[in-house]
């Protein structure tokens, strides 16, 4: 592990450029940065994938704050969204890390590996569906008459009526569970989740992200610290780098309109996925 070689500055200038980088997706795209920081933490710098997990959680939450506030600004944010999501996704990150712990002591020597499997297994099914859907220009989930299940709630800032409470809260739930057991979930999967599941606009479903993002990633860190998973050198050299990156995120996106965002955000996921597949066919 490279925990006592934290010190060095190359390691150190390749966590502040990766927080740089992170942070322009985290102004444009509304993620959090964890597809690309946990691989990275894990398997080029051979960090454990917890504290990897619980170190992202931090950087997430301070990068997702700024983030927020610059969308909140260009009135990119879906209030009541961000309520329902937020507060659902919180509590299910709890469950998350719990399971993360079972799977912990179930594999053994063997966990790194399967956290990597799980990884990629949701990454790349997703950046498919994603693609698929930006390609045929699907129409939202919930707008289908099949997902008009009771209690119904208004996403007045967005203009929809009677989106399913319940359907939301499945949806909060199941990204919580994710973004508790690897990080990943706050927005690499709310984003598309608003998008074609509720029927957010993407700039929208963006600011409503990191919203959300801030909520989970509260529980995420509190759970995490308090079991010493959390590398506060890393969070600082990542932020230092990833407040610039948000900043210029929050320009560019400025520049990019709803179609485009559409298209650019499973090109980004299919990247990342078959980085991963990569390094785990490397490893064999």
């Amino acid at each position: 592990m490279i925990l006592a070689d934290a010190s060095q500055w190359p390691f150190l200038g390749s966590l502040i450029l990766l927080g740089f980088f992170v942070g322009i997706l985290t102004g444009i795209f509304g993620v959090g940065g964890a597809f690309l920081i946990v691989p990275f933490l894990i398997s080029l710098m051979g960090v454990d994938p917890a504290l990897a997990i619980g170190t992202t959680m931090a950087l997430s939450l301070v990068t997702g704050t700024y983030g927020f506030a610059g969308h909140w600004r260009l009135k990119n944010v879906e209030p009541v969204s961000v309520t329902v999501l937020g507060l659902t996704t919180a509590l299910a990150t709890v469950g998350g890390k719990w399971l993360q712990d079972q799977l912990r002591s179930a594999t053994g020597d063997s966990f790194e590996v399967s956290m990597k499997l799980l990884l990629v297994a949701v990454v790349v099914p997703l950046a498919c569906l994603m693609w698929f859907a930006a390609k045929r220009d699907v129409k939202p989930f919930l707008s289908n008459p099949w997902f008009k299940i009771p209690p119904f709630i208004s996403l007045k800032r967005a203009g929809l009526q009677d989106v399913s409470l319940t359907a939301m809260l499945l949806c909060g739930i199941g990204v919580g569970l994710m973004k508790g057991m690897t990080a990943i979930g706050a927005g690499i999967i709310i984003v598309p989740v608003l998008i074609w599941v509720v029927g957010l606009p993407p700039l929208m479903a963006v600011g409503t992200s990191l919203g959300a993002m801030i909520v989970s990633s509260i529980a995420g860190v509190l759970v995490y610290a308090a079991k010493g998973e959390v590398e506060w050198r890393f969070v600082a050299a990542l932020l230092i780098g990833g407040l610039f990156g948000t900043a210029l995120g929050l320009r560019l996106v400025q520049r990019i309109n709803n179609a485009n965002l559409k298209r650019y955000f499973p090109m980004i996921l299919l990247l990342v996925a078959a980085t991963m597949i990569a390094e785990l066919l490397l490893r064999r």
